[in-house]
């Protein structure tokens, strides 16, 4: 069975950065964050904890 590549998708600092600015200053959850950007919750998280 061959499997595809998917392309990996990028983020831009600013984009990156208004993410955690929303849950930081907002107080908005990250698994609403993640839903909004179509991440899985996991990786934002990780993203805010190892920034």
């Amino acid at each position: 069975m061959t499997r595809i590549p998917q392309k990996r998708r990028s983020f831009t600092a600013s984009q990156k950065a208004e993410a955690v600015r929303k849950h930081l200053k907002d107080r908005v959850p990250v698994s609403q964050i993640a839903d909004e950007i179509n991440v899985p919750a996991v990786s934002v998280a990780f993203a805010l904890v190892y920034r």
